[in-house]
């Protein structure tokens, strides 16, 4: 005797917090359920908005070829053309589950992203880890992204991003507005779970924003304790233009969303009369 599975779930108008959905739909077909599975088991999101961006379809589909083991994939498209797809192995034993990464592109148009190398995740009841994934543009542009996160013990996330296009970055956020240039971005994360520590380092060379021009800007974030702080500083013609510093009452931890916290808010900028004009072309409200 088998049992074989089919169903299907349909879902629309779907909410939370300012994301949104039209539709989704999932799909499971599975034969032999009792015995050795096979089959597909998938889901489609359609009309999307996520934080702010625009995504036509998210799709993913897990085809499994064993009761312990089948492959994936993954795809996106957004709403102003560019496309991601990631495919690999999928692979579980008594203690884990193990996803091996085996391709990832992300088309945006004047840049194609690729996987530099096969990487695994595993996921277990107490632990996610990933080996280094890394993404490249064959222009010199690198993404790559680590991490260990167990339940209890020290965490270790670490994210990198060099010589990256700023126009990928506008392409991906669907920013109207001309921009070109040069990022870099260090993340490194720290401390538990629950209790996190966390620095980021970010810098921008070359930009063109509009009719903005800039020669540098430098900026620094961490997190620690309930507090989030940042500074930004904006180079041109050699020397800073604009200095601006936040501190930000947040809780943040790698098993939730962050929430504000009922503490004070502290920010600075310091510019002189002609350099506000930095500020208007990012924030056009201000006068």
């Amino acid at each position: 005797d088998s049992l074989n599975v089919r169903g299907e779930v349909l879902g629309s108008s779907l909410y939370r917090n300012e994301d949104r959905g039209a539709s989704a739909r999932g799909h499971v077909a599975l034969d032999n359920v009792l015995g050795v599975p096979r089959g597909t088991v998938g889901f489609e999101l359609d009309t999307l908005v996520l934080g702010g961006v625009r995504v036509d379809t998210i799709g993913a589909e897990v085809r499994l070829a064993t009761r312990t083991s089948g492959t994936f994939q993954l795809g996106a498209l957004s709403d102003n053309g560019p496309t991601f797809a990631a495919a690999g192995l999928v692979a579980r034993d008594s203690t884990k589950w193990t996803m091996t990464v085996q391709s990832v592109g992300l088309d945006l148009g004047q840049d194609v992203w690729a996987l530099a190398a096969p990487a695994d995740i595993r996921i277990e009841p107490a632990l996610t880890a990933g080996a280094t994934l890394r993404l490249i543009n064959g222009r010199g542009g690198a993404f790559t992204v680590a991490g260990f996160v167990p339940e209890h013990d020290p965490v270790s996330v670490r994210l990198r991003a060099d010589s990256v296009p700023v126009r990928d970055a506008a392409t991906l956020l669907q920013i109207a507005d001309t921009m070109s240039g040069w990022g870099s971005l260090r993340v490194d994360v720290t401390g538990t779970r629950d209790q996190p520590r966390a620095t980021a380092d970010a810098e921008l060379s070359d930009l063109h924003y509009g009719e903005m021009q800039l020669q540098r800007v430098g900026a620094h974030a961490s997190y620690l304790d309930g507090r989030t702080g940042a500074a930004v500083t904006v180079f041109r013609d050699g020397a800073p233009a604009l200095q601006a510093t936040a501190s930000l009452p947040m809780e943040l931890t790698l098993s939730g969303a962050p929430r504000l916290l009922p503490d004070s808010l502290r920010g600075t900028i310091r510019a002189d009369s002609a350099d506000f004009a930095i500020i208007e072309a990012f924030v056009p409200a201000v006068t």
